[in-house]
């Protein structure tokens, strides 16, 4: 009986153990989610200009990017084109 108490006691230990790593990872589980849904969320608006345009993903990003620059910062091309040509 002592040592099949040991042997009980020995598991009910491991299990709370283990019950304890478990309860870790289901936390970080959670918080990955989390992260994954804020990010889906940000980049939403992106992916849905993407499928109207039949773009992909990264190719409709590169195409904003260059269209902001474009818009918003044209003395900055104008700089820019202008010091690659006098490099020549």
């Amino acid at each position: 009986m002592q040592s099949q108490r040991k042997n009980r006691e020995a598991l009910v230990a491991e299990r709370d153990r283990e019950q304890q790593a478990l309860d870790l990872l289901k936390s970080g589980q959670v918080k990955a989610q989390a992260t994954v849904k804020e990010v889906e969320n940000e980049t939403s608006p992106i992916r849905y200009a993407a499928q109207l345009l039949g773009l992909r993903s990264d190719d409709a990003i590169r195409w904003f990017i260059a269209l902001m620059v474009l818009c918003c910062d044209p003395l900055a091309i104008a700089l820019t084109a202008a010091a690659a040509s006098a490099r020549r």
